[in-house]
């Protein structure tokens, strides 16, 4: 059964096959879940449709029902950052900035001194990815 492929600990750690990612996952009959999902469903019922089946343990392959909860891709989204899971700024594989050239960007900007055209030949960067850095929507 399920749960002889579990070893309880604080976290109950999925023993089985695992995703690319780290999620654990299970074939019951001719579906294929991922193992916490599947947990929850046979602890706590079906999953709302949109529903994420969160984790409070940040433990991708953790099934302890104590630990799940029902998230929406927004609140999903806010817990990764808050917990500096996400890939912003310097994290991100494809930034070509770092935090420090971001501030002093701003700082010139913010001076008047400078226009953003001037900005992204200084930071080679696009004129359109100074605009939004400007504004805050980026970094």
């Amino acid at each position: 059964t399920f749960w002889t492929q579990v070893t309880k600990e604080q976290c109950w750690f999925w023993m089985g096959p695992r995703t690319g990612d780290g999620y654990g996952k299970v074939q019951v009959g001719r579906k294929l879940w991922q193992a916490h999902r599947y947990a929850w469903t046979i602890s706590r019922g079906p999953i709302p449709e949109g529903a994420f089946v969160c984790h409070h343990c940040d433990v991708r392959h953790c099934v302890n029902p104590g630990h799940l909860y029902l998230g929406y891709q927004r609140s999903n989204m806010d817990d990764m950052v808050r917990r500096g899971r996400s890939t912003r700024g310097e994290k991100n594989p494809n930034a070509r900035l770092t935090a420090v050239e971001v501030a002093e960007l701003r700082t010139l900007w913010a001076g008047g001194q400078w226009t953003q055209r001037a900005l992204a030949e200084k930071y080679k960067v696009s004129k359109p990815q100074v605009t939004k850095i400007c504004r805050g929507e980026r970094w």
